[in-house]
This record gives C-alpha cells, structure tokens and sequence, in this order.
C-alpha cells in the first residue's frame, strides 16, 4: 500500500513545484490581446491603475476564480463583452503578468536582507563563547541517572561512606530505617547525588525537592559556588517542599548536586533522637510542561562544567512563517542586547584570569589579557580580524584607566557589534575568508550557534 502510494506523492510534488516556479506568460499570449482592448483604458499597463481607477490589479483569486469574476463583471461598461474563453485566457493572462503574488515577485529585483541573531541563537552564542575559553565539553555518557554516594552521619565524610551507586531518579522513601537498616543508623545517614541534567527545552524550569528533612539542590553552579538553588539544609517549620527556578538552555548538560542529611538538628546525641520518616523526591517543571518527577533520560552521572545562560528578557522573534526569524530590530530588542552585553561582560569579570590562563599577579597580565579580548573576538565575529577591526578591539586597552576596565570595554564592545549581531555579513573582499563565512552558516543552520574547533 504504501509503495503504491510513492509514485502518487511524488507527482504531486512535482505539479506543486512546476506551478511554483512556472515561467510568466508570453507576451503574445491570447489574453495580451483582450487585456488591451477591455482592459487597458481602466487598469493601464501592468495592471498599475489609472486616474480613474487607480487601484492596481492585484489579488488572491486563482485563474478560475479570476476569468468568472471577469466573465461576470467585466469590463465595467459591457460585461458581456468579455465571456467564456475570452474571459479564461485574459485571467491567465492576467494572473501570471501581475495579478499573483509570485507575479509581482518577478518584477521586483532581488535583494539581500540582514538577518540578526535569534533569541535562541544570541543565547547559544554566549554560552558557547564563554566556555569554549573552559575547554570542550566531555562527551555526554550513554549512562543515565545521577551518582548516589551513601554516608554514615549526617555530613558527607569520605571516610564514612558505606556504599556509592547510579540511581535512575531520585524517589525515595525511606521510612525510619535509612537506605540499609544492617548498613546505616537510622536517625542518622546522608547522601549525596551528583551528575548532569540535560532540558529539551530552553527556557525557565522549575525544580522542586519534597522532603522532611534537611535538604539543598545546586544546579549549574560554577565550581559549586554561590548559593545553592535550593537550600533548606536548617530547616523551621513544617514545610516538606521547596522550589527554585533557573533558565537554562536546551540540549546542554549542567552539573547538577542534591544533597540530603537525616538527623534531628539541634541534636547530637543518637540515644536522644526519635525515629522519624525520612523520604526524598527531586521533580521539575520544564517550560510549557507539567510537575513531574525528573525522568532517568534527562540524567547523566559524569559532571560538566557550568554554562554561563543569558536571563535578560528578549522580545519573542518574528514566526509568522512557521519557525523564528531574526528578521525585525526593535528599540525593545537592542535595549535587550544592551542588557545582555552587560550581563555577560559582568560574569566574565568574575572568572577573566581563568578563562584568560592568566594569574592576577603575572608580570605579563595587561598583554594577555589584550590577546585574550582579541581572541574572544576573532571567535564572537567568527573570522580572523583584519587590521580596522584589531583596532576597535585595541582602542580600550589604550583609553581605559586600567586594564580591567579596559577588558570590560572590550567586551561590551565586542558583544554589541552588529558583526556579532547578524549572521548574513557581505562577501569578502578576501575570498580566503570565505570559509569562515560558510563555516558559520553552517553552524548557525545546524546548531544555532557560532563554530566550534573542529568546523
């Protein structure tokens, strides 16, 4: 059945595609003729108006449609003038000279339009930008869950831990023995769950931990710094459940930490502590979804590096044909841009000599630091810098106070270039520039983002 039906599916693609691209109609085409006797006093040549019926010819109406309208109404003086075929070969006519859109597309001259980042490009560009400066990612392991380690206590001593695993999720009830009852005291155990997430969607997510007992969840946290997503690791109250939220961006791995302690607090004594329930759940709400606990698919248990994520709020891009264009640059939009430049340049700041490899007190600090900002350009514009553009980049480093200030400068600079900005830049005077250019169509088209090592 379904091998019979290619042969069909094929053909109507073809008579889609021959009527998409067939050619205007010949200028001794019958209806050239009609058009000139009955119609070219009113709507004048091309079908632009006249004073006296200035409105152009021009409309949505298909060929058939078009020579019944003119069969019934045309011309205006004696519409019985023009009927049957005569009507039919002046709407053909008509139709394929100036009346259809794809008409009119043949008269006007082709043009290249700039077309700017995507909010999921922009985003995926700086995140990209910042850790290609932290070395590659690791491979994503074909493992899925997180990595369970097991303590004694209610803190997280290695010479303590009774037993590591991979758990698939985190849903545990436990009662009031513990994971062992042979293994653990149970008012007394902790456990400590590490790995990587990874979203399907780019947006803001929800996570949620359901707990009675001490708890705190880090996600995407550099060098676990800062402070944590959640954290209810004192606990007041009755309160068993605990939210966050953080952007992050689809199909990236983030390190992702849970940690949970059982032990009455105020309470050091194990004689003294009564038995008390002890359960755990970690869940989230992606964008657009539901609560739920957080499935084993989304889970790896290797640690990745953090990814920096724009939060600046951007306007939604323009999908009116199906899929988002960077197509419209708004006064909402550049003041975004603005705010995203810097953000960016100030989470740099924090971390400028580690992803410079410079030391704070390295006699050479000031030049590479300058190569570094050269760099962070070279991979932001996507192209090696000519000679005008080295300059641009240079200039802070001159007319800065310091050169810290100077970076940051450089920085804003580079990230609020329309060479960063837009993706459709002109040919190059120097065509061995020209695979830096498809190097970055391409990766834009496949990743939505700038070019990695390899490309």
């Amino acid at each position: 059945m379904l091998s019979s039906s290619v042969p069909l599916l094929f053909a109507i693609v073809a008579m889609v595609a021959s009527a998409a691209i067939r050619p205007a109609v010949a200028e001794d085409h019958p209806g050239a003729a009609i058009y000139r006797e009955h119609c070219l006093r009113c709507h004048g040549d091309h079908g632009v108006g006249t004073p006296a019926t200035p409105a152009p010819l021009v409309g949505d109406r298909s060929v058939g449609q078009l020579a019944r309208y003119v069969a019934d109404t045309m011309p205006e003086d004696d519409p019985t003038a023009v009927t049957g075929e005569a009507a039919a070969a002046v709407a053909e006519w008509i139709h394929g000279r100036f009346y259809s859109s794809l008409a009119r597309d043949r008269h006007r001259p082709a043009r290249v339009e700039l077309a700017r980042l995507t909010v999921g490009q922009h985003h995926n560009a700086i995140a990209d930008l910042v850790g290609g400066f932290l070395g590659p990612q690791p491979p994503v392991s074909p493992e899925r869950g997180l990595r369970g380690e097991y303590f004694q206590g209610r803190n997280f001593d290695p010479a303590r831990r009774v037993f590591e695993r991979l758990d698939p999720t985190v849903g545990f009830d436990f009662g009031v023995e513990g994971p062992d009852p042979e293994r653990f005291e149970p008012g007394r155990f902790a456990i400590r769950w590490q790995g990587s997430i990874v979203p399907v969607e780019s947006g803001v997510h929800e996570f949620i931990v359901r707990t009675e007992q001490a708890v705190r969840l880090l996600v995407n946290h550099p060098d676990w710094d800062g402070p944590p997503l959640i954290d209810a690791w004192v606990k007041s109250g009755h309160d068993t459940e605990y939210r966050g939220t953080i952007h992050l961006l689809a199909g990236r791995p983030y390190p992702l930490r849970l940690e949970f302690s059982k032990a009455s607090q105020g309470v050091d004594n194990p004689v003294h502590e009564k038995p008390r329930r002890a359960s755990i759940e970690l869940l989230w709400r992606q964008p657009h979804g539901v609560v739920e606990r957080v499935p084993s698919r989304n889970l790896i248990p290797k640690h990745s590096p953090a990814t920096l994520v724009v939060t600046t709020p951007f306007p939604p891009d323009d999908r009116s044909i199906g899929y988002e264009r960077g197509s419209t640059v708004s006064k909402e939009w550049l003041e975004a841009v603005e705010a995203a430049a810097v953000e960016t340049a100030a989470a740099i700041r924090e971390r400028a000599g580690q992803l410079a490899g410079v030391k704070p007190d390295a006699p050479d600090r000031a030049e590479r630091l300058q190569a570094f900002a050269a760099t962070f350009a070279e991979r932001a514009f996507c192209r090696p810098l000519d000679a005008q553009v080295q300059t641009l980049v240079a200039h802070p480093f001159v007319a800065a106070p310091d050169v810290d200030a100077a970076l940051e400068r450089s920085r804003l600079l580079i990230l609020s270039s329309p060479r960063f900005l837009f993706r459709e830049p002109p040919l190059p005077a120097d065509p061995s520039r020209a695979s830096w250019d498809t190097a970055a169509r391409l990766s834009f088209g496949i990743w939505d983002s700038i070019p990695d090592e390899a490309l």
